[in-house]
């Protein structure tokens, strides 16, 4: 019992120090789950369904509810609110009561029902553009997900190949450090000159400065990555998918083009637009 909380500590900062792993499936299904480009490409989705509905509302009865209250003195007014409420009297007629009138109370209630019957289309074209419009937008969306998938798998890779360019810079700088070593003794023993020595240097300056290159390309490769799925820039992540060589073969271009025309989002949302406009036309 007195062991376990001594232990407690060091097992969880153990588990702080393993960076999290990450496979390319998990890092693009985490992408569309957080990122806001998605988040707002679905927002004008739902607005567009709200749009459908409400450009649907125009073929159904309409029913409207109102109540008012006033109270005046004015002549005018209290003699028509009066004969309104069917408590014009007699004694109303008196002079006095028609130009100086106390004032009285008035409370309306009104129910106002509407049907449409014809509006020469304009509920009809209006529900057309409005599905349109919807279509547009789910279209956005979907080209919104393509473009992120593509993102980070580029952003996913070019960590990974960050990394494996710095282990190679490493092994550069180390090789050019035993050069340098070697150069020097040989030149102390005057089994070379001093110019090789101050190429070796300059070698190994030069894979210093790739080591440097490579260390800020994973840097900034692991911020766009981590942007892409919505985490802070320098968050730290084991990526478990490598690099490995894969044949894609490639169709004609002509085939190309005609799975282009049919499959792009943005295409088809070109063609729903020209549909929109000759609806619009139709409808004025």
């Amino acid at each position: 019992f007195a062991v376990w909380p001594l232990l407690m500590p060091s097992a969880v900062f153990a588990q702080s120090i393993m960076p999290p792993r990450l496979d390319l499936e998990k890092a693009v299904e985490t992408a569309l789950e957080t990122n806001p480009q998605t988040k707002l490409a679905e927002t004008g989705v739902r607005i567009a369904e709200i749009k459908v509905n409400q450009a649907r509302l125009g073929k159904k009865p309409g029913l409207q509810f109102s109540q008012s209250v006033m109270r005046s003195n004015n002549p005018v007014f209290v003699f028509g609110s009066l004969l309104e409420q069917g408590r014009f009297g007699p004694a109303n007629f008196a002079i006095d009561a028609l130009n100086k009138p106390d004032g009285t109370m008035n409370f309306r209630t009104a129910v106002n029902a509407q049907m449409p019957l014809y509006d020469q289309r304009q509920t009809a074209s209006r529900i057309t553009m409005a599905q349109t419009e919807k279509s547009q937008s789910e279209l956005q969306a979907e080209s919104v997900r393509q473009q992120l998938r593509f993102n980070v798998l580029r952003s996913y890779f070019a960590v990974v190949l960050a990394k494996e360019t710095r282990g190679v810079t490493t092994q550069s700088v180390r090789s050019a450090e035993a050069n340098v070593k070697k150069t020097k003794d040989m030149v102390e023993v005057g089994m070379t000159t001093e110019a090789d020595f101050l190429m070796a240097e300059v070698e190994l300056a030069s894979a210093k400065q790739s080591a440097l290159e490579a260390e800020s390309g994973i840097a900034t490769a692991n911020a766009a990555l981590n942007i892409l799925l919505g985490a802070k820039p320098e968050f730290e992540r084991e990526l478990t998918d490598d690099l490995t060589e894969k044949y894609f073969p490639v169709a004609e271009q002509d085939e190309l083009i005609r799975t282009a025309l049919v499959q792009r989002p943005d295409y088809e949302r070109a063609q729903l637009a020209l549909k929109n406009s000759r609806e619009q036309s139709k409808s004025v």
